[in-house]
């Protein structure tokens, strides 16, 4: 059975992946294709205290990731929060 579970994660997981790649607007480099892959895995993990920092340069595709990823887990029944921090430097 647990051959069965882990096969069936394994398959789920590249098929959010794929759903994920065609949610997202533009040719992904490498480094938002290796993202990609590792947000698939985490969505799609059952631990409910596990938390996802995605951080960079301005510019570097995070917003259309996440929109990506918004797109992308209705299909999954799967809930987001989402939180954006700036930093500002204090005076």
């Amino acid at each position: 059975m647990y051959i069965f579970e882990v096969l069936t994660s394994a398959i789920k997981i590249q098929e959010l992946r794929g759903d994920l790649l065609r949610n997202f607007p533009h040719q992904a480099t490498s480094d938002q294709i290796e993202f990609i892959t590792e947000i698939a895995s985490f969505l799609l993990d059952k631990d409910p205290h596990q938390l996802f920092i995605l951080k960079g340069y301005a510019g570097t595709g995070k917003t259309t990731l996440i929109q990506s990823i918004i797109r992308s887990i209705v299909k999954y029944n799967r809930k987001s929060v989402l939180l954006a921090p700036t930093v500002e430097r204090q005076k």
